[in-house]
């Protein structure tokens, strides 16, 4: 499927920010699914994201129908998934990371948020696993739970519901080996910007 029929079947569902944030997340889990040869539940995915999102739920409709033309787009026989996604990342970027960072609390302290974007630029400069754009998944340790991933893995010395309070989301999937579960997390490429973040939120990288 080329670039602008892609954009024709996502265009007239992507109104705002909202809609846009979701699809970005979903389409990154799938990306990074792809890329470890997980096999996710992207409809699972796609409600942890609108429930850790909080969208309202009179916004559920346009974000459904935004998801539903992703799926369309990314279910079309024989395409390159991980290319299509970036091809799409790079098309909407700008859109995506206003939409990420309209989710940031407002009354989050600089300070607070520099630590954060900085500790995920430092390991973003570790892996290798990278959309062109510059997302990326980390691969936790399989005894670990998701907030040891968080908290030891990312580094970021908060769980899970505690960056998610703060308007960050990191989508998540996870696989079962011998009896342990493995989670990924990914990093949008938007919340480890060095650019984008500074100009923002005023912040220092």
């Amino acid at each position: 499927m080329s670039m602008n029929s892609m954009v024709s079947i996502l265009e007239p569902y992507l109104r705002g920010f909202r809609a846009k944030a979701v699809v970005y997340l979903t389409m990154l889990a799938k990306r990074f699914c792809h890329e470890y040869n997980v096999e996710c539940n992207m409809e699972k995915i796609s409600l942890q994201i609108i429930e850790s999102l909080k969208i309202e739920p009179d916004r559920l409709k346009e974000v459904t129908e935004a998801l539903n033309a992703l799926n369309k787009v990314l279910s079309t026989p024989y395409l390159d998934i991980a290319m299509a996604i970036e091809e799409l990342e790079d098309y909407y970027y700008s859109d995506f990371a206003d939409a990420l960072y309209f989710f940031i609390r407002k009354d989050v302290g600089t300070q607070i948020l520099g630590k954060i974007f900085k500790t995920l630029l430092n390991l973003k400069i570790t892996i290798n696993k990278k959309t062109r754009k510059g997302s990326f998944a980390v691969q936790c340790p399989a005894f670990y739970s998701l907030d040891d991933c968080i908290y030891y893995t990312l580094n970021l010395h908060m769980n899970y519901n505690e960056l998610v309070q703060l308007g960050i989301v990191l989508p998540f999937f996870s696989e079962t080996m011998l009896f342990l579960k493995e989670y990924y997390v990914v990093v949008p490429a938007p919340y480890a910007d060095m650019e984008k973040l500074s100009k923002r939120f005023s912040i220092s990288l």
